[in-house]
């Protein structure tokens, strides 16, 4: 990868592949089961939300580090489903 990846590129990525809104969330709890990011007063954590809860959430030292995890976790989610997208190679490609 050439720069560090933020959120906002982390998202384009998201839209650009047509991830069906439902499989993921932004600094909250999903309407459903979903992978999630969020900052929380500077720590970056990546969770899965389900039945209105957070689980295997994970702190990360940094903005790049939460959304390459975040564009891994939304991959296996999306398999687990059936949907194939290759999230993290266009990231490494921007």
């Amino acid at each position: 990868m050439s720069h560090a990846i933020n959120l906002e590129e982390t998202l384009a990525i998201v839209k650009k592949n047509r991830v069906p809104e439902s499989m993921y969330c932004i600094g909250g709890l999903g309407k459903g089961e979903c992978v999630g990011i969020s900052d929380e007063n500077g720590q970056w954590q990546t969770y899965y939300s389900e039945r209105g809860a957070r689980t295997s959430v994970k702190t990360y030292a940094n903005e790049n580090d939460a959304c390459l995890a975040f564009l891994k976790q939304l991959e296996l989610h999306l398999k687990d489903y059936g949907l194939s997208r290759n999230l993290l190679a266009e990231a490494a490609s921007n």
